[in-house]
């Protein structure tokens, strides 16, 4: 994978927010990847198209260290529910916007002949300075 892809890159966090864990969690512009594991290694790869719902849970225990969980529903098969735990600055968010939109096809004689309906997904994290990923 080229590093210069790699958005946004953190630990899952333990005791006192401490990233004393095997579970790393990669966002690329196309795919969630989740490495979990120290000696046997398991690689789960999301697809961002794939994620249709994200919500942020912070726990009173999270809160105090800085961390917060990630749930997403996705439309992946082997993956429909997962949750992103206890990231540091959880609290800045992630958003998930969906829309739709059509194109019309037009024959040769200058008619619409149909239109062509195309879905967008955008997974956006809003970060502390205030910019978005």
């Amino acid at each position: 994978m080229d590093k210069k892809k790699i958005i946004w890159k953190d630990r899952k966090r333990t005791i006192f927010g401490l990233p004393l864990s095997f579970t790393v969690y990669t966002l690329t512009g196309e795919k969630l990847l989740i490495d979990t594991g120290f000696l046997n290694k398991r690689q789960e790869e999301i697809m961002l198209f794939r994620i249709t719902d994200v919500t942020l849970i912070r726990r009173l225990s999270q809160r105090i260290f800085g961390v917060g969980t990630i749930h997403c529903c996705s439309a992946d098969k082997t993956t429909p529910e997962f949750d992103i735990t206890n990231i540091k600055d959880a609290k800045y968010g992630w958003y998930s916007y969906v829309t739709r939109f059509a194109l019309p096809v037009y024959g040769e004689n200058g008619d619409i002949e149909r239109y062509n309906v195309f879905r967008a997904i955008l997974l956006v994290r809003h970060a502390e300075d205030k910019r978005l990923y």
